[in-house]
């Protein structure tokens, strides 16, 4: 017979399980590249106290045809389509991961603003939406995020989309 403390030890190990595997990794925010964003979107909402200010939404897409619907404040109303390069978009998508879209995002949302127009920019990475709303964009999220973004839409040749 086998001393007390041998049986416990082989008790311990015989119903021990083995280690369940890791859950499949999401793409850490630290490791995302501009090839894994399929989607960029910014939406500018009017707000504040007076509600003025442009509003519109650019939805820019790897796979090349992207939108802009302009609401409110803007030149452009209605509804309009461009094709983008796809190397143009990889490019933006790198610029925004560069400039702390993720590193960021406690900066971005702290504070409460009365008077401020709201933004919105979502990323699509891997098929997961990711949106950055910051109650108080301030100037780091003007300059660092939503500029890029309007600066290479409003580059672009869009063209008017016919609801039919």
């Amino acid at each position: 017979m086998l001393p007390r403390p041998a049986l416990f030890v082989l008790l311990a190990f015989g119903c021990a399980r083995p280690p369940a595997p890791p859950p499949p990794a999401d793409p850490s925010p630290g490791s995302a590249s501009g090839g894994q964003v399929s989607e960029i979107r910014l939406e500018r909402i009017p707000g504040g106290v007076t509600a003025t200010g442009p509003g519109y939404v650019f939805t820019l897409r790897r796979e090349g045809l992207s939108t802009y619907e302009g609401k409110s404040g803007v030149p452009m109303l209605g509804n309009y389509h461009v094709v983008i390069p796809a190397a143009a978009f990889t490019q933006l998508a790198d610029k925004l991961l560069a400039n702390g879209y993720f590193a960021r995002r406690a900066v971005y949302l702290r504070g409460q603003c009365a008077d401020v127009q709201g933004a919105r920019v979502t990323l699509t990475i891997d098929g997961k939406a990711d949106t950055l709303a910051p109650s108080c964009p301030g100037p780091e999220f003007n300059q660092e995020i939503a500029a890029p973004i309007d600066s290479v839409a409003g580059r672009l040749p869009w063209t008017v989309s016919l609801k039919l």
